[in-house]
């Protein structure tokens, strides 16, 4: 039991110095807080994973009253206060929602790696139409391997990604992610009545819409569903049919 006890006492002053890098944080002017790739949210963070690796370890959830109130599910990450994306579960309930930077340093703390520090949120880029088209940039490393995704900003929704291994350059990522961008926006599949254009194929991507409570298959950044496009195969009919999905970072363009 000894061993056990040790453990539980470094989690204790991990949590200590967690709540009270939360309070200097708030009683701190916002233009001198820390910013989001610092020490404190690395520090958190280190708390987080030893909470976690104790929960898995301590079936009996004992000490699960003196974790910190932002712990569970919440639309604020427990680390830093920002919205939260990603809520992890122990024993099938959710023990702590994080930001997409503080999951990323999570997992990289668990894994050994380092985390990239200016991988950009939002790019833009100028079309061959002479358009201005502006992308939202989620970057994620995952525990088979890192993932960056554009997903445009507007009216319209193209998106666009690159899968990398672990030890992938997650810059050379980003550069590849940049060309796939650019000829995103170059080629436009469907014309103005919803039919093929030119290409005879379409390429997009799946998405369910809460919305509309529908799956929706976006062209050009323009959600369609299967009766809308029902009107390209009776156009052509005698003609040979081919469709294909593929996972993240497969381009069909």
């Amino acid at each position: 039991m000894p061993h056990k006890n040790t453990r539980h006492s470094f989690v204790d002053k991990l949590i200590e110095k967690y709540v009270a890098e939360g309070k200097r944080q708030k009683n701190m002017p916002h233009s001198k807080k820390p910013t989001s790739d610092n020490d404190a949210r690395k520090t958190a963070v280190a708390v987080i994973a030893s909470l976690l690796q104790m929960q898995h370890e301590s079936p009996d959830e004992e000490n699960e009253n003196d974790l910190p109130d932002r712990f569970g599910k919440s639309d604020i990450c427990a680390a830093c206060s920002q919205a939260s994306r990603v809520h992890i579960a122990v024993r099938g309930a959710t023990f702590v929602s994080l930001c997409r930077d503080c999951d990323n340093e999570l997992v990289a703390q668990t894994m050994g790696l380092d985390t990239p520090e200016d991988i950009p949120k939002k790019l833009s880029l100028t079309g061959k139409d002479g358009k201005t088209y502006n992308f939202a940039i989620d970057f994620q490393i995952c525990p088979t391997g890192k993932l960056i995704t554009a997903t445009e900003i507007g009216k319209t929704k193209r998106m666009t990604d690159v899968y990398g291994t672990l030890d992938a350059d997650a810059y050379e990522m980003l550069e590849t992610l940049k060309k796939q961008m650019k000829k995103l926006v170059s080629i436009k599949y469907m014309d103005n009545d919803g039919y093929f254009f030119k290409h005879n194929k379409a390429v997009g991507h799946v998405e369910y819409s809460t919305e509309r409570d529908r799956h929706e298959i976006i062209i050009d950044g323009i959600p369609y569903t299967w009766s809308e496009l029902e009107k390209n195969i009776s156009a052509h009919e005698g003609w040979k049919i081919k469709i294909e999905f593929t996972d993240h970072g497969d381009g069909l363009y």
